[in-house]
């Protein structure tokens, strides 16, 4: 989801140059896109419900990417955008890379954060990517590693959040620390 606090760009402009629309028509529609990949999104534009509870607790913002600037654009939004994989087409991990991508260009084009419910990461224009990818696709670009202390043991319980947009499950363990 991608959070607006700017004017909406009108639907065609996603994909090329930025042209602010009268967000009247855009407002509770639903748009298929085609990706390149022969794969669909669905982007559903809706009013903003501007509410705190939409923004987690500030001690966890460093592990999710949070900043205040983001939190801000949460906040202040105007518009909702959902962006949902309909057909992953030839390449799940392609048009999974695609909807990243549309994603980034509409929070960059609205004063928008992405808030990636199935990685439980937020991020700004430009920032979800990392300096040095292994390829095209880098799966380290769309999950997230957490390892929270474990307060009944001695270790942590460490599990990724957003694999599932690559095709494969989130994964679990619990690790102890050996003294």
């Amino acid at each position: 989801m991608v959070s607006c606090a700017g004017p909406l760009p009108a639907p065609d402009a996603l994909l090329g140059d930025a042209i602010h629309t009268d967000t009247g028509r855009v407002v509770d529609n639903t748009y298929d896109v085609a990706t390149d990949s022969g794969g669909t999104l669905e982007l559903r534009v809706e009013e903003a419900e501007r509410r705190a509870e939409h923004i987690p607790h500030e001690e966890i913002w460093p592990y999710i990417g949070l900043t205040p600037d983001l939190a801000r654009r949460v906040l202040e939004a105007r518009y909702d955008v959902g962006l949902l994989l309909k057909d992953p087409g030839e390449s799940l991990a392609e048009t999974a890379l695609e909807a990243t991508k549309l994603a980034d260009r509409l929070a960059d084009l609205s004063d928008g954060c992405v808030n990636d419910l199935s990685a439980m990461r937020f991020f700004g224009p430009g920032t979800w990517r990392i300096p040095e990818p292994l390829g095209e696709v880098d799966v380290r670009e769309h999950m997230t590693v957490h390892a929270v202390p474990d307060e009944r043991a001695t270790g942590s319980w460490v599990h990724t959040h957003g694999l599932i947009s690559s095709g494969g499950p989130s994964s679990r363990s619990t690790t102890s620390r050996r003294t």
